[in-house]
């Protein structure tokens, strides 16, 4: 008998506690429900439960979380900014080729002369000869994006895939097997947030195959920065001191060829 009591006592504080809970299906007007969960969740309180489906929420908490849950939905459910971000490139190219050639007559008396058509037996010529050549690239271009969403700014387009690639794959991406790529577009992801009065910018180095879907972005060595609307932001300086992957995208070297790109952002 004392048992059945307890029983009945247990079944009548747990159905008090369910009858206190208030179940509502919330419809979005502006985001999907997937995206405000992380928010909302904690919200919910103990026994309270928030999901979704598509941009519907559906929500089972106490009555006192209610109100809450309410008012972060209001405050959520917005329609996203869209960020115009001008990026502004430049580019320098130098490289610099040298030939020697050493030339005389052997005998008794040497002489030094410039190669010449048909020399002479037993002479040696001497040609001397260096050149530089240096060139600069100016562009702009426009990326339109959500707040909260993903752009790619690239920086290389058709860019060999080398052993040093590999390299970095295996060290940073954790890549074992053999990639099949051989040309890639490199650059940065970007993602931009409002935060109060300034945007929150997230940067990660990536590469792209250009003849399939793959796509390595390096999530690890991403880093966020503060900027201000309106103001010029240089990401490419940021970056080529940050890892060794931002540095071979910016810069890359052939021989005696060096090739250094620069990258300034602006968010409005």
């Amino acid at each position: 008998m004392r048992r059945l009591i307890q029983i009945l006592i247990l079944i009548f504080v747990c159905g008090a506690a369910w009858a206190e809970n208030q179940f509502k299906i919330i419809t979005l007007q502006h985001r999907f429900g997937q995206d405000l969960l992380p928010a909302l969740q904690p919200l919910a309180g103990q026994g309270g439960v928030v999901s979704a489906s598509g941009n519907h929420l559906f929500v089972d908490v106490p009555s006192e979380r209610m109100t809450a849950i309410e008012q972060a939905v209001a405050q959520l459910d917005v329609e996203s900014r869209t960020y115009r971000i001008r990026v502004d490139r430049s580019g320098s190219s130098h490289s610099s080729t040298g030939r020697l050639e050493a030339g005389g007559s052997l005998g008794d008396d040497v002489r030094i002369q410039r190669s010449g058509p048909g020399p002479g037996r037993n002479s040696i010529i001497i040609e001397m000869d260096s050149r530089e050549t240096s060139s600069h690239t100016r562009g702009s271009e426009y990326i339109s994006v959500l707040d909260g969403a993903r752009a790619f700014i690239a920086v290389g387009q058709s860019v060999p895939f080398t052993e040093s690639w590999m390299t970095i794959l295996r060290r940073y991406a954790h890549m074992q097997q053999t990639v099949q790529y051989r040309d890639i577009t490199t650059g940065f992801s970007v993602l931009p947030r409002q935060i109060g009065q300034a945007i929150e910018l997230e940067i990660a180095p990536r590469i792209a195959s250009l003849r399939n879907d793959g796509v390595v972005e390096f999530q690890e060595l991403a880093t966020t920065v503060r900027v201000a609307p309106g103001e010029w932001f240089n990401l490419g300086g940021t970056m080529q001191g940050r890892d060794e992957v931002s540095r071979a995208i910016l810069a890359r070297g052939t021989g005696k060829t060096e090739n250094t790109s620069q990258l300034w952002v602006l968010i409005e």
